[in-house]
């Protein structure tokens, strides 16, 4: 028989909440792994729509416009090759053995808008496209208040 899996999403300084938690441990019986995080603040609804729309849309149709053809998730693909990419060693020898590439999903609220200036960074810098800031989309239109129309 399968084990109960509890999943639980506290304030653990609130005193009632401990307790709720102390209570739902003190019912388990038998041998169970208990690992406790600090709860990470993901990116917003709006922040990812800004990504997709405004950073990976304006670079499949400037490279279309160009003659690529390439779609929304070719282009976060590169993004994340770019930006994301991480060496693997050894644990041997310490040699670089291969290259991984994360997540943009595992990325929390500081390191996702971080990712996203880089993305905007390397378009200004490596093919002159100015990208609107954050603050200038609207997540109800998808659109930047200067590209109105």
């Amino acid at each position: 028989m399968a084990r109960e899996v509890i999943d639980l999403w506290l304030d653990l300084s609130n005193a009632a909440n401990k307790r709720r938690l102390l209570a739902s441990i003190g019912t388990l019986v038998g041998m169970y792994d208990i690992r406790i995080t600090p709860r990470r603040a993901m990116r917003s609804n709006a922040a990812n729509r800004y990504y997709w729309k405004v950073i990976v849309g304006t670079l499949v149709e400037f490279l279309n416009d160009q003659g690529q053809t390439v779609d929304a998730s070719e282009v976060h693909e590169l993004f994340k090759a770019k930006f994301l990419r991480r060496p693997i060693a050894s644990p041997t020898t310490g040699e670089v053995i291969g290259q991984a590439i994360g997540s943009t999903t595992k990325l929390d609220t500081a390191q996702f808008a971080d990712y996203i200036e880089k993305c905007r960074a390397w378009m200004l810098d490596m093919l002159g496209i100015v990208i609107q800031d954050q603050q200038e989309f609207d997540p109800a239109t998808d659109q930047c208040a200067n590209r109105r129309g």
